[in-house]
């Protein structure tokens, strides 16, 4: 291909409105809308990304701490002699390893991998761990015996990483990420236009309708004209009716 084709080829290729590259394609509404709810199963990560790591440390300091009793969280996780001997409930081992399985593994997936589906596993975890401790408080405000009872500095920081690590999860799935609101945005644009344009043809067809000469409703001024009509017929009748009165008489 010759140069002048060339030349000639780059002044007839459709260039975006800033000149700097080709025009996209526009989308039909429903295709936004696809796209929409495509870009949705990555979350927006935000604040998260503080919030999270920060719950994750502080569960994971809560640990070395007094957690229950005279138990650390190291204790509980380990099923330690002590803990056999305090015969710990269900409850406390379920909320620490829900705990666990929330920011140890899913906090840190759900920044990797940006899954809505894996925010939400998380936020459901992490609730539930929340609520699962608060029965264990219940729990240890009914010493059974003589050992050391009730909880201690590294649950209260336990607590705090849970209700944290909700709050990080919840900003994660109800924040918008750019693309969705850009899409938005497009698609609240494109359906505008659409009603606009749908006003103005319907506009332009009663327009047309009232200056066509078939299509006008003129209902009214026919019947104004019969009316007019038959009164001026009426009147003529009996004009000419007088004069013959008249001759007869």
């Amino acid at each position: 291909m010759s140069s002048h084709d060339e030349q000639s080829n780059s002044e007839h290729r459709p260039a975006s409105s800033d000149g700097s590259s080709p025009a996209k394609p526009t989308m039909s509404s429903a295709e936004l809308a696809r796209a929409e709810k495509a870009a949705g199963r990555k979350i927006y990560v935000g604040g998260a990304a503080f919030m999270l790591p920060i719950a994750l440390a502080m569960f994971i300091g809560a640990q070395f701490l007094r957690y229950f009793g005279s138990l650390t969280g190291i204790d509980v996780f380990t099923v330690s002699e002590g803990a056999k001997e305090y015969m710990l409930s269900a409850p406390i081992y379920i909320s620490s390893w829900l705990g666990l399985t929330a920011l140890v593994i899913l906090g840190p997936v759900t920044l990797i991998t940006r899954s809505a589906v894996v925010s939400w596993i998380g936020w459901a975890t992490s609730t539930a761990a929340f609520f699962t401790s608060l029965l264990v408080w219940w729990l240890s405000l009914t010493p059974p015996g003589d050992l050391p009872w009730g909880v201690g500095l590294g649950f209260v920081i336990q607590e705090a990483a849970y209700i944290l690590a909700i709050m990080g999860f919840v900003l994660t799935l109800f924040t918008k990420t750019p693309e969705q609101i850009e899409l938005a945005a497009e698609r609240r644009r494109i359906d505008t236009a659409r009603e606009r344009a749908s006003e103005q043809s319907v506009l332009l067809a009663e327009t047309r309708n009232a200056d066509h000469p078939l299509l006008a409703d003129d209902r009214r001024s026919r019947a104004h004209n019969r009316t007019q009509s038959t009164f001026a017929r009426q009147a003529r009748d009996e004009e000419s009716v007088q004069p013959k009165r008249e001759t007869d008489e």
